[in-house]
């Protein structure tokens, strides 16, 4: 079931921040080259999101159909307290596990 922040807020950052997305999703393609496994952490880490963009939309990076979720680990960032994210693997990566 998607909820309003899926339908709603995630397709406008697509269309506000293009150049952004673009650009942390070309950083996370390179982070998980060879089937590493990365959280939006390690995403933000190499390519920090414009100033006052709200830090859920971060999502909207690895959200597309070549990233499947494999786990998940408490962040390590200060201001999420350890809150737990996603980590994820290329698709084709884990296909190729088969």
């Amino acid at each position: 079931m998607s909820t309003h922040f899926e339908q709603d807020v995630l397709p406008l950052f697509e269309q506000t921040r293009p150049a952004y997305l673009a650009h942390a999703r070309r950083v996370a393609a390179e982070l998980g080259r060879d089937g590493r496994r990365i959280t939006i952490d390690e995403v933000r880490d190499a390519a920090p999101p414009p100033k006052g963009i709200d830090p859920r939309v971060m999502g909207a990076v690895l959200v597309r159909s070549d990233w499947v979720k494999v786990g998940y680990a408490n962040s390590g960032r200060k201001t999420c307290h350890g809150r737990t994210v996603a980590i994820f693997r290329r698709r084709e990566a884990q296909d190729g596990d088969r």
